[in-house]
């Protein structure tokens, strides 16, 4: 048996995802997967629209969230989950990407140790992979150029190979983990992504969206094997 089955006999978590729902967000029939912290203290796993947070010690339900509850028409699945380790933290975040049955996906920003969604930005992709390329801290991959200047980047891959750079933007989260919760912004109404291209738009032109992102409190994207013109 491994890991993550064995970590599923626990009763808090066969409760938290044998619950149906009522609004859309059963688990259902959905592939269950999940992997450990870095820390090796805790597991992750993840089933349908649900996530939970496992104390591998002891099998114990940590922390756990059903994104699209009360929204019935979104039905979001879950398809990937990368941790972000923060130094301000005492508590890695969980990088959640859904595909929503609305024809779009989100990529939320979870904060298991207050056990609720600080950050969410609306992608018009279906989302399928991601991998942190930079964590905003300087501690994984410095970058070069114009990438050096948002706040921790993430590749996002789209089901038709679509392959995007994704800010992080590290400060409106870390405002949030400061106590800032006037950022929190949950599934209910996400951020939106601003397209550069940094073949045509010149240093004018970025740094005029990138202003523009921080007073609205949105994402630059940069796309890097195709045009994607939805954002």
């Amino acid at each position: 048996m491994d890991r993550v089955q064995k970590l599923t006999q626990c009763v808090d978590f066969k409760n938290f995802f044998a619950d149906d729902g009522d609004d859309g967000t059963s688990a259902g029939c959905h592939e269950m997967f999940g992997e450990m912290f870095s820390n090796f203290e805790k597991t992750w796993v993840a089933c349908g629209p649900r996530l939970a947070v496992i104390n591998n010690s002891d099998c114990s339900l940590r922390s756990a969230w059903t994104f699209g509850a009360g929204q019935n028409d979104l039905k979001p699945v879950i398809k990937c989950v990368v941790e972000l380790c923060v130094s301000n933290c005492p508590s890695s975040l969980l990088l959640v990407g859904l595909e929503a049955s609305l024809g779009y996906s989100l990529l939320c920003v979870y904060h298991p140790l207050s056990r609720r969604v600080i950050r969410t930005l609306k992608l018009d992709l279906n989302i399928r992979s991601m991998t942190i390329i930079s964590d905003g801290d300087g501690l994984v991959n410095p970058l070069p150029d114009i990438l050096d200047r948002l706040e921790g980047v993430l590749a996002i891959g789209s089901d038709n190979g679509l392959v995007v750079l994704v800010d992080l933007s590290r400060n409106f989260i870390n405002g949030v983990l400061d106590g800032d919760f006037d950022s929190v912004v949950d599934e209910s109404c996400p951020k939106k992504l601003c397209l550069i291209d940094c073949q045509t738009d010149s240093p004018a032109t970025i740094h005029a969206k990138m202003e523009q992102c921080q007073n609205r409190g949105d994402s630059i994207a940069v796309p890097l094997n195709g045009q994607y013109t939805k954002f």
